[in-house]
């Protein structure tokens, strides 16, 4: 599995070129940087966001982030995850859950929302970073059959 999203790494690095769009800068806010942003794919399972982060600051409490995702089957439903940092962290990762339906060349936005608190009601900052969907036309087939995902 790990080698397959290796090779689709490689294999959309090596056709840069030919994609319709540049994927976006990484994005800076207070609290975190976007180290990595991308989509990976699970045969079966279809694709999923794939987030790095690195923290600016050192955490003296936990971090709690709420993250939303753009919805490309569903645009007024975000997906949505969660993750504690925990102090003494430098960088952590963040999945969204599996979606079937992308458009592709689209810019998808992810925004985290950072709180001091477990209950969410301290709001310290957010960080956006917009994630790029393309892949070369002539792999589309290939990829919805394979990760079982419908490319539109």
């Amino acid at each position: 599995m790990r080698s397959f999203l290796v090779a689709v790494t490689a294999l959309l690095l090596a056709t840069q070129p030919v994609l319709a769009d540049s994927p976006p800068k990484p994005a800076k806010s207070k609290y975190l940087k976007t180290t990595g942003a991308g989509f990976l794919m699970s045969a079966g399972n279809g694709v999923q966001y794939g987030m790095n982060y690195e923290l600016r600051k050192s955490l003296a409490e936990p971090l709690y982030i709420v993250a939303t995702f753009d919805n490309p089957a569903d645009a007024t439903v975000p997906l949505r995850a969660e993750v504690v940092v925990q102090p003494g962290a430098r960088d952590f990762q963040l999945q969204s859950p599996f979606i079937t339906v992308i458009t592709h060349d689209t810019k998808y936005k992810v925004v985290l929302e950072l709180f001091s608190d477990a209950a969410h009601t301290q709001l310290i900052g957010t960080h956006e970073q917009l994630v790029l969907f393309s892949v070369p036309p002539a792999y589309e087939a290939m990829l919805e059959e394979k990760m079982g995902m419908q490319i539109q």
